[in-house]
């Protein structure tokens, strides 16, 4: 997703630099403004392009990018699952029509900022998805990370597991395991998650692998591998590797 981003706008800019061009357009994405978990790659090639606008304007060279919000029928969003398209719209951020798209483009095509953000954004309870077309400074921000439990207010989680027997040890950690698969699946419960049970047969895929990490990691307050859910596809696998800490005790 990278190389042929950067590089197909790259060659295009050496080529036409001594053309008169009346519009030099690049598809960029909200991604490169906001960030997304699991696209780290996906948004510096965006970002990329933002850059490369900037540097032609700066050279009196015509470049306008456009950080795209999702469409709905058509390209990358169109093929996210019902629980990705879930968590987009709880960020406040919208899937527009293609046709609510092409009139966002025909608004910003001409104006002088490098940068412009077409988006569809949550309107008032009971309206419509507002079309915006937002400047860099006035794009939403991600969603902020869900916080750590701090000690005052609750016990450290740490703490329980250090005091621990390796039995009441190896439950604590079941439990955190199936309620944070539960709730990055949304599932009303953890009953149905078998310490047996492969994860992606419950359809845990990417994105949400990323979710579980982070969040084991800050119940757990340490660093855990960006391969954990892959290397350690079940709810007991994970608790045997979250185990290792205390295999020596």
């Amino acid at each position: 997703m990278f190389g042929p981003k950067v590089a197909g706008a790259w060659h295009l800019h050496q080529l036409t630099q001594r053309r008169q061009l009346s519009a030099f357009v690049l598809f960029s994405s909200i991604a490169g403004l906001i960030g997304n978990e699991g696209q780290s790659v996906y948004a510096a090639a965006n970002t990329f392009l933002d850059a490369l606008a900037a540097g032609r304007q700066a050279q009196g060279l015509p470049a306008q990018s456009l950080a795209w919000g999702a469409w709905a029928e058509v390209g990358m969003a169109a093929r996210l699952s019902a629980r990705h398209r879930d968590r987009m719209q709880r960020s406040g951020l919208l899937a527009m029509s293609p046709e609510a798209a092409l009139a966002l483009m025909d608004r910003a095509l001409g104006q002088p900022e490098h940068l412009l953000a077409p988006l569809a954004v949550d309107g008032p309870p009971g309206g419509t998805p507002l079309g915006r077309l937002l400047s860099p400074a006035e794009a939403p921000a991600a969603p902020a990370a869900e916080a750590p439990p701090t000690p005052a207010a609750r016990p450290s989680l740490r703490g329980r597991l250090d005091a621990a027997l390796p039995a009441e040890r190896a439950n604590l950690l079941l439990e955190l395991v199936r309620t944070e698969v539960a709730a990055v699946l949304k599932l009303p419960d953890t009953n149905g998650l078998r310490e047996d049970r492969p994860l992606n047969d419950l359809g845990v895929d990417s994105l949400m692998a990323v979710d579980i990490r982070r969040r084991l990691e800050n119940r757990l307050t340490t660093q855990l591998p960006a391969t954990l859910v892959f290397d350690h596809p079940t709810c007991g696998l994970l608790v045997q590797y979250l185990l290792t800490p205390w295999s020596g005790s």
